[in-house]
């Protein structure tokens, strides 16, 4: 936000130029009613017309919010207030209600692999195709209490799971059964890969974070790199010991279960161990949901 550039003039032209200004300020409802509340009188608006306008350029800028990543403001994502004591007007900062809803959101998600805008859904934004109608009853379920299975999200590419999983995520957050992690499976086990080699202390901080968040997206679950070590370090010890605590975890995947415990599966030992692995995701999950032809939003 530009600031107010008040031109060199003379007496009476700054005189002219502080009642037009104090005039406009009338005619706005939103800035008049702020200076009511205030409390003032004509002449301490007028000896002050600078921060009032500032004032007015604030709510203005506000009403027009092009959203909180592109805040523009000389103070980003603070809005200006004004306050009297009965002696001196003063200015002050306070954070505007976005970015208040941001920071809460933020807490309430540790790690967030989705853009920034999927924040902003939820099942009333949603279309009610009934694919979809299908995942929100079996994830109100869940939101609600009312079952502790997990939740599947299979089909193609490019279907809306990813979406809508950071749909149900949101909801769990209004629902306060925060925080959540919401991962994307190829990203993080890679990370985790490196950091068991290479940072001992972080992998094993790391690994009992995603045991023991409350919630834990498994965002492309089956397109992450597959190894022995990866299914048997990684991958088992998250969903065995979240099993075990009931905490609430949903996947998104391209692959069925049949299809995933075959890709684990290798020599007679990894298949064993794969269908372990199979037989736990087979247990805790709901049938898993296929989605169609659904478009992303």
């Amino acid at each position: 936000m530009d600031k107010i550039k008040v031109p060199d003039m003379k007496i009476e032209d700054l005189s002219s130029f502080i009642e037009k200004s104090f005039n406009d300020l009338k005619e706005d409802p939103e800035v008049y009613n702020q200076i009511k509340a205030l409390n003032v009188t004509n002449k301490i608006v007028k000896d002050n017309i600078a921060a009032f306008l500032e004032l007015q350029e604030d709510i203005h800028y506000c009403a027009k919010c092009p959203g909180v990543a592109k805040c523009a403001k000389e103070r980003p994502h603070f809005q200006l207030r004004l306050s009297y004591d009965g002696k001196f007007l003063e200015r002050s900062y306070a954070p505007c209600e976005k970015i208040l809803k941001k920071w809460e959101q933020d807490i309430q998600y540790p790690l967030s692999d989705f853009p920034e805008e999927w924040r902003n859904g939820f099942f009333d934004n949603l279309d009610k195709a009934a694919e979809r109608m299908e995942v929100i009853m079996a994830a109100d379920k869940v939101i609600q209490g009312t079952s502790k299975r997990w939740l599947f999200l299979s089909g193609n590419p490019r279907t809306g799971k990813s979406y809508l999983a950071a749909t149900i995520a949101n909801e769990l957050v209004r629902a306060k059964k925060g925080p959540i992690c919401f991962l994307n499976t190829p990203t993080r086990v890679k990370e985790l890969m490196d950091m068991s080699f290479e940072q001992k202390e972080v992998f094993r901080k790391t690994l009992d974070l995603y045991i023991n968040v409350p919630v834990l997206v498994l965002d492309d679950f089956g397109n992450e790199y597959k190894s022995d070590y990866v299914r048997d370090t990684i991958i088992f010890p998250i969903l065995s010991e979240r099993s075990k605590q009931e905490k609430i975890t949903l996947f998104t995947s391209d692959f069925t279960f049949e299809e995933i415990g075959k890709m684990y599966g290798g020599n007679d030992n990894a298949r064993i161990r794969a269908n372990q692995l199979k037989r736990l995701l087979q247990a805790m999950c709901l049938a898993p949901i296929e989605l169609k032809g659904l478009s992303i939003y």
